[in-house]
């Protein structure tokens, strides 16, 4: 998690930093501008690790390593104590960092009762925490009221999208997305099966793979658009309709042609014998 503290935008100009400037700088000579960049340093780690300003059990040490300081040991902490610190905590802390500090109560009762909730249900805390997420969404979805789709037209629009994707396995997304169709957008479970159809069998869909049912059934231009595309027609075998030209006769199954070079042959054939291609 990423805190943010509040820095006066005059900060250069508050008499405590000179203060510590002068109190540090005796011996190295350190600028106003390093000053800042240490109280800076100093805050961020203060609000992440001592949120509520309250640093009296934190070492000089430590304190120092969390300003960077890196002059002289016990050279910065003490300094900084006696100018900024009344009674173990910074002071103004609470006004300045007011917001920061609610954000972070929040955060942590919300993990509270996230784990209130799995200790509830007999999950030992700890144990299982691959389903943190799945809990956690599960407890979001019903808080929201959502409700699982049990509609059996719905089964029978899912078990048709299957066949035509056995690969695919369609989850609760998909399921909605169906009974959007049929409930809010008014279709028929034919409409939506002959929608499901038309994608599968379009070229440019299949050679990109886009058969994702929340983008079939997305809206109503999407719908018509599947639901009204033409069925390509089976391409012509002679091993099953016979020869296209026997004896100088077209054959009958001449509509089945759907190759550009056997439609040429077909007009080709066709002008030969006087006959018109339709």
């Amino acid at each position: 998690m990423i805190s943010w503290v509040a820095i006066d935008t005059d900060i250069g100009d508050n008499p405590k930093l000179w203060e510590l400037a002068d109190s540090i700088g005796n011996s190295t000579g350190i600028p106003l501008e390093s000053c800042v960049g240490l109280v800076t340093m100093l805050l961020g780690k203060v609000a992440s690790h001592a949120h509520d300003g309250d640093i009296a059990g934190v070492p000089d040490r430590l304190l120092e390593e969390w300003a960077r300081w890196r002059g002289k040991p016990g050279g910065f902490a003490p300094h900084f104590r006696r100018i900024f610190v009344t009674d173990g905590v910074i002071t103004g802390w609470a006004k300045r960092q007011g917001k920061l500090i609610d954000h972070i109560e929040k955060v942590k009762e919300r993990d509270r009762k996230r784990k209130s909730i799995r200790n509830s249900s007999g999950i030992p805390t700890g144990t299982v925490p691959d389903l943190t997420v799945h809990n956690r969404t599960t407890t979001t979805k019903r808080a929201r009221g959502e409700k699982e789709i049990t509609d059996p037209r719905v089964d029978t629009v899912i078990a048709h999208y299957q066949t035509l994707h056995p690969q695919r396995r369609p989850g609760p997304k998909e399921r909605r997305a169906v009974w959007h169709a049929l409930e809010k957008l008014s279709y028929s479970v034919e409409d939506v099966l002959a929608a499901i159809s038309g994608n599968a069998s379009d070229p440019w869909h299949k050679e990109r793979r886009k058969h994702e049912l929340s983008y079939v059934l997305r809206d109503n231009e999407h719908i018509d658009r599947f639901r009204l595309q033409p069925k390509p027609l089976p391409e012509y075998d002679e091993a099953i309709h016979g020869p296209m030209v026997s004896d100088g006769v077209i054959s009958d199954r001449m509509d089945l042609m759907t190759s550009p070079a056997r439609a040429a042959e077909w007009a080709r054939v066709c002008r030969l014998e006087g006959r018109q291609a339709s």
